[in-house]
């Protein structure tokens, strides 16, 4: 009997493993870009890297977005679109309703071809 629990046991985490390695697959340019929002200079960098020279200046109003998470990602014609959300750097001078921010990025080609801010929305406690 116990060892019928054990194995029970180990394939419910071995699947529960599984599971949750199976996340959403994440570009290696997306994931760069959402790691070099450490530094203006290095988000700078990766900005020149990815975006058109037009598109930068608005790119680089994600900067104050902290931590930023894909939660979801749309696959529309050849483009891959990614929903990402983070908290605002400095929060406390925003209102309650606006603290966690989402922007829309899609990319085609190893290209950013649109960015799109959908604004703020409060944070769960």
């Amino acid at each position: 009997m116990r060892t019928i629990v054990m194995v029970g046991l180990c394939g419910i985490v071995i699947f529960a493993l599984l599971w949750v390695g199976s996340g959403p697959k994440i570009s290696a340019e997306m994931q760069e870009c959402l790691q070099s929002h450490g530094s203006q200079e290095q988000y700078a960098a990766v900005l020149r890297k990815y975006c058109s020279p037009k598109m930068i200046n608005q790119a680089m109003g994600l900067l104050i977005i902290k931590t930023p998470q894909v939660v979801r990602i749309k696959h529309s014609g050849k483009a891959v679109c990614y929903l990402v959300e983070g908290s605002i750097v400095d929060a406390s001078t925003l209102a309650h309703d606006e603290a966690l921010q989402d922007y829309s990025v899609c990319w085609e080609n190893g290209r950013v071809v649109s960015l799109d801010f959908n604004g703020g929305k409060p944070m769960a406690f």
